[in-house]
């Protein structure tokens, strides 16, 4: 059986007679400490790390936000340390005062298992070097068993037979902090304590439940089952009709615990419906170049009515807070039209239009020369806002390890609908802008295209490369590294070793840079051993210098 023990403990306490036994402190070993941040509007809870002891602070009881500190003692070294029956539990800050009673929970721990005979089990606080206590709400009294799992409730008497044990939680109200501990003390003073009394009063709250036809021996079996634990209902009568925010739903647990049902964005601490509390976590945030400002999710309380903090959506800004979602640019990146963007990465847009050739050379050619380059296609996916598809990290394959069409699917990198106020660019650009990227020249149609981005639409497009578009240069040093596959083979051909190619930036002859060795398709044995793309032509083709051939003189 179990039964949570309450002693409840005024702020103006008076000094036993015992508190005349003084004794040398000795040295105090510290066996946990902690500390927790309770807000004044929301109130909260301090526990130890291994559950044996808590404060619980009610909201409106502090008239500030205060960091609240708990430290748990041995006995050792405290006054009457063979009284203690409960380690002792420092809080702080020392002095502070609450305009609401806060609960302290202990676990006992003694080798008691009875209030010895003249004594009874109170709460006491530190004062100079000795314990003073009040006697008065409802101790523990002598001839109490002491045993595992039972609780005292403030204005609920103990009657004899009552077990409470090393590691039961006894409680306590307090209104200010000091040190506290549970201890056996004399009965000293029979007005306040009066065992008599209290089996009086408990008689004639029996006698009144029951009714005046029943006879003598129903009396005498009605207290025999109140007196005996192992017949009590801790739900009959429902203690949860009378507790704020229950569904009125009472849970027996283990024949003399309870739980009550709460309300929805309520949940039940062990004494109470409190308001539930949930994570709230950030949508995500552009990437990349951006870090949180400075969380990305943040803990909600129930209010009766709303969640607080409120949900937020991801937004740009530099003002710091802990309860909105919020980004801002990470270092070395700064703010452009729609998004962050590398500082001094970029430069200004052509003043006119080039083919894809001119648009190479453009960059090449801008001071200092070897420093810049027409960018890849993921370098310019990185200038995409909010088009999800084509944003760096998006759905659309077209990248610069895969740069074929059968890679293009419309869904993924087609399917922005066109605006004219540049929001699918970084930079606010609207005009279509080229990237380094192209598919070899088709000699059945005598066409050669290549890759950009059409910012009107953030879709990623395939262009003649004689078409005219605008162009963003790029910085990019000089041994930069990437890996790629190797371009499609031609119809009727077969790959030749490794489908994949290890480049990097160089300059390959005066003032003209690319990336080396090349991803296009190379007939094996006509290139050297830098060349890694090759193909052959299957079985029964030749090639004839532009694509693999039927061998019309190989009989079917």
């Amino acid at each position: 059986m179990k039964r949570i023990f309450i002693i409840f403990v005024v702020v103006l306490m008076f000094v036993s007679c015992e508190s005349s036994k003084k004794e040398d402190p000795g040295e105090r070993e510290v066996i946990s400490s902690t500390s927790k941040m309770i807000t004044a509007s929301e109130g909260g809870t301090v526990e130890t790390n291994d559950g044996e002891a808590k404060i619980s602070i009610p909201k409106g009881a502090l008239d500030k936000d205060t960091e609240i500190t708990l430290t748990l003692y041995k006995k050792k070294g405290f006054p009457r340390k063979d009284d203690l029956v409960s380690k002792v539990v420092e809080f702080g800050p020392v002095g502070t005062v609450f305009s609401k009673n806060v609960t302290v929970t202990i676990k006992a721990d003694t080798e008691l298992t009875k209030v010895p005979e003249g004594k009874l089990v109170t709460a006491g606080l530190l004062r100079e070097n000795d314990w003073v206590f009040d006697a008065s709400g409802d101790p523990i009294m002598s001839g109490d068993p002491i045993m595992s799992g039972d609780p005292i409730m403030s204005e609920d008497p103990i009657m004899s037979g009552d077990p409470i044990m090393s590691g039961d939680p006894i409680m306590m109200e307090m209104g200010h902090f000091s040190a506290v501990v549970f201890l056996v003390a004399d009965i000293e003073d029979k007005d306040i304590v009066d065992e008599d009394a209290i089996d009086e009063d408990i008689d004639e709250d029996i006698d009144e439940d029951i009714d005046e036809d029943i006879d003598e021996d129903i009396d005498e079996d009605i207290d025999e089952d109140i007196d005996d634990e192992d017949t009590v209902d801790p739900c009959d009568p429902n203690p949860c009709d009378e507790i704020d925010n229950s569904d009125g739903e009472c849970i027996e647990i283990d024949d003399i615990y309870y739980e009550c049902g709460c309300e929805t964005n309520y949940e039940w601490d062990g004494f109470d419906c409190v308001p539930a509390t949930r994570n709230f976590k950030c949508s995500p945030k552009p990437e990349p170049g951006t870090v949180w400002n400075i969380v990305d999710s943040y803990t909600q309380t129930w209010d009766g009515s709303e969640w607080v903090p409120a949900d937020s959506a991801t937004e740009y800004s530099t003002e710091e807070d802990t309860e909105s979602c919020r980004y801002k640019c990470a270092a070395d990146y700064e703010m452009a039209e729609n998004g962050c963007v590398q500082t001094g990465l970029w430069s200004d847009p052509g003043e006119a239009g080039l083919n894809l050739w001119d648009a190479v050379f453009h960059c090449h050619g801008m001071y200092p020369q070897g420093e810049w380059a027409l960018p890849t296609i993921d370098e310019m996916r990185y200038l995409v806002a909010d088009c999800p598809g084509t944003v760096t990290g998006g759905a659309c394959e077209i990248s610069d390890y895969s740069i074929d069409l059968s890679y293009w699917d419309e869904a993924d990198c087609g399917s922005c609908a066109q605006q004219t106020d540049g929001r699918y660019s970084k930079f606010g650009d609207v005009e279509i802008f080229w990237t380094s990227e192209s598919l070899p020249y088709d000699p059945h149609t005598g066409t050669e295209l290549g890759w950009a981005i059409d910012f009107s639409t953030g879709n990623i497009v395939l262009e003649d490369a004689n078409e005219l578009h605008f162009i963003r240069c790029i910085k990019r040093p000089l041994g930069a590294e990437r890996t790629v596959r190797c371009l499609e083979v031609p119809e009727n051909a077969e790959r030749v070793g490794s489908d994949t190619v290890e480049q990097e930036w160089t300059e390959l002859s005066m003032s003209y840079y690319d990336w080396w060795p090349p991803r296009r398709n190379e007939y094996d044995g006509w290139v050297g051993d830098d060349y890694v793309c090759l193909f052959k032509c299957k079985e029964g083709y030749f090639f004839n210098e532009m694509w693999c051939e039927k061998d019309m003189l190989i009989e079917p």
